[in-house]
């Protein structure tokens, strides 16, 4: 093979492995990055009684203003739908690792994409991740329940 052949190869591979030539790892994909963020998050709400917003991790998966709004209602004591925000539960079981469901990611016109999650064996929870890229990667920016309006 020659050298020209392997300067036009060899990135491709890195790029396929999600290493680009500077070194760095890619940017996760948004279905991976919504899993991830799933199985941190259920870790990290069963092993901490400290609760998961409070986590400088979290700046790894949720955007800046939505955790920033999220903490401020946290403090107030009033957690949208007076439930986990992320959960759409008031408790979370053991059961919801093993049983963590990602979707394909489905990207809509104005740059967000969005990624169908569900977890639980008896009792299913359904929700919409929407993520928006800022500062160049995927950030949770919201999530929403599937159950009827009431």
């Amino acid at each position: 093979m020659g050298i020209t052949r392997c300067l036009v190869v060899l990135p491709a591979l890195l790029c396929l492995f999600g290493f680009s030539l500077t070194g760095r790892c890619a940017e996760p994909e948004p279905q991976q990055l919504v899993r991830s963020f799933y199985l941190w998050y259920f870790m990290k709400s069963q092993n901490t009684s400290e609760h998961p917003l409070h986590s400088d991790d979290m700046h790894a998966y949720v955007a800046a203003d939505t955790l920033k709004r999220l903490r401020a209602d946290l403090a107030r004591g009033t957690l949208p739908g007076d439930m986990d925000y992320f959960l759409k539960a008031q408790d979370t079981l053991d059961e919801w690792p093993e049983s963590l469901k990602v979707a394909e990611a489905i990207a809509l016109g104005d740059g967000t994409v969005v990624v169908p999650v569900s977890f639980g064996v008896e009792e299913k929870i359904s929700t919409i991740v929407f993520l928006k890229k800022v500062g160049g990667a995927f950030r949770i920016v919201k999530v929403d329940d599937t159950f009827p309006y009431n």
